[in-house]
């Protein structure tokens, strides 16, 4: 899980891990001793971080994970963004094109979302080309968004939970960090002419690994100081569900791993979790850890993650 570009915004917009110190445009951002504070507004305007997208160079990255912890004042402006990497297009000149987008404010409501597009300079609706995941409404006073991005998909956590991934393969093309552009990289500002973001932002985080559901939780409760990515010592590793069941009935089972920093952490939506039935003529269990009975008999339900298996009978 390697850490490249930290931005801890105490009081600057120094990076503190891979040197690609930021700098804000105007005089509408401003820092406290632990955050950016950004006004929000018409784009381009002033008030936002600009990141040195040469320097980043996400292009060189086969995989990503962005991290960003923010309060969103629900300011007036549609399509905010808490982030983006790409280029503005000249036509249309409304446009961006071959970006990465983390959104928190998808139309006139707080709905956050993350994208890639492909679309080159020229493409009327480049959005059409995006691989996108939408989020829910953003209703914590300060929400933490990971988006992760491999060539397969790319994924959205909110507040540690897994909202889901979308596939990047699209119709025209494949999406891929590959084809970002390195044209302007921002924070608080998107490639399109949106409104800027409203509000403050505590930490921004680039890794070039794809995290799992596992590290998404771990970073979340670990919260924007503790950059460390240590749950502390594993204390437990088990799958809940008491052994009752009934013919053509159903039971919901769990997969939980424990440690003694972060807690206890639900792995089920983590589709790295494989589970298995002893006797598919009595159980079976789908992907969602979701077991149904066909017979009476004994069975054992098992998860496995991460190469350990744990069951229940």
């Amino acid at each position: 899980a390697t850490l490249q570009h930290r931005y801890s915004f105490n009081g600057d917009a120094t990076d503190s891990v891979g040197g690609a110190n930021a700098t804000t445009n105007g005089a509408g951002a401003s820092f406290t001793s632990t955050t950016v504070e950004l006004p929000g507004g018409a784009a381009p305007g002033d008030g936002h971080v600009v990141l040195p997208a040469g320097a980043i160079g996400i292009t060189t990255y086969t995989e990503a994970t962005f991290y960003g912890w923010f309060r969103f004042d629900a300011v007036a402006g549609d399509f905010q963004k808490l982030f983006s990497f790409g280029a503005h297009s000249a036509s249309p000149s409304w446009a961006g094109n071959r970006y990465i987008l983390g959104g928190v404010r998808q139309g006139g409501d707080g709905i956050c979302d993350a994208s890639i597009s492909w679309a080159p300079d020229g493409d009327a609706d480049p959005w059409s080309e995006e691989s996108n995941i939408g989020g829910p409404t953003l209703s914590a006073s300060n929400p933490l968004m990971v988006v992760t991005i491999d060539d397969t998909d790319i994924t959205l956590f909110v507040d540690g939970e897994r909202i889901g991934s979308t596939p990047m393969v699209r119709p025209g093309n494949t999406n891929s960090l590959q084809n970002v552009a390195t044209d302007v990289a921002y924070l608080g500002r998107s490639v399109y002419a949106d409104a800027l973001f409203g509000g403050g932002i505590d930490e921004f985080r680039i890794y070039s690994t794809a995290h799992s559901t596992l590290e998404a939780v771990i970073n979340s409760r670990l919260g924007p100081d503790d950059a460390s990515g240590n749950p502390g010592n594993l204390t437990g590793q088990a799958v809940l569900g008491d052994d009752t069941c009934v013919v053509n009935g159903s039971k919901q089972y769990s997969y939980q791993i424990s440690y003694d920093v972060v807690g206890d952490i639900d792995l089920t939506s983590d589709p790295d979790l494989v589970w298995s039935s002893s006797d598919t003529n009595i159980a079976t269990i789908g992907t969602d850890g979701v077991a149904y009975f066909a017979a009476t008999g004994a069975v054992t339900i098992t998860g496995t993650y991460d190469g350990q298996a744990r069951d229940v009978a």
